[in-house]
């Protein structure tokens, strides 16, 4: 019974979620994290650009400080009103890739001690083709944010919200068209999950 109340407060939690949208508003910039898609190393790269040091290796107590700052949870409406203020952007990935790294991280990994996917009926044992069957009958309201669709983060209504839609697959040539026009440092690619494709 209390692991039933447990997933039902999850699953309540879920339907409440808003987007994670960073903003520089001295550089009159704003990023909207997609989980799975680079998420960890654009926030290094934009808080070495705040600090003007090198964040990858901040503590994470200092990274925390930052995204304080910086980031809030707001709703998809919220930050297209955003778009007179800021030049918005986003990185998005391959769907199968995604998912893949999803199940490879949140499922599979042998370093994985609590399955936070459990309010979805998804289990620990289930294999790749098990779990894709299983969140696909998930629709983005109820839909943890590692799987809810990319589509969900950058969408006001039938809108785009983003100014500029990078790739995963070719993110270094995509962030040098950020870089050029904000003076962001480097990326390094972190926590890459070996393809499949």
């Amino acid at each position: 019974m209390l692991t039933k109340i447990k997933h039902l407060k999850h699953l309540r939690k879920i339907r409440r979620e808003k987007p994670d949208y960073w903003h520089l508003p001295k550089d009159g910039l704003g990023y909207i994290q997609i989980p799975k898609v680079a998420s960890r190393s654009i926030r290094i790269a934009l808080i070495s650009h705040l600090s003007s040091q090198d964040a990858s290796n901040f503590s994470k107590e200092e990274i925390k400080k930052y995204t304080n700052v910086y980031s809030s949870h707001i709703s998809q409406s919220d930050i297209f009103n955003q778009t007179s203020k800021a030049f918005i952007f986003s990185f998005v990935r391959h769907p199968y890739q995604r998912i893949w790294s999803c199940y490879k991280n949140k499922i599979s990994s042998t370093k994985i001690t609590k399955n936070l996917f459990a309010c979805h009926n998804i289990s620990l044992q289930d294999n790749f083709d098990t779990f894709v069957d299983k969140i696909c009958e998930i629709p983005d309201s109820e839909a943890d944010r590692d799987f809810r669709s990319q589509s969900w983060f950058l969408m006001n209504g039938d809108t785009v919200i983003p100014n500029f839609v990078g790739k995963l697959e070719t993110i270094q040539k995509d962030w040098k068209t950020m870089s050029n026009q904000f003076d962001l440092p480097e990326i390094t690619h972190r926590n890459a999950t070996e393809k499949t494709l």
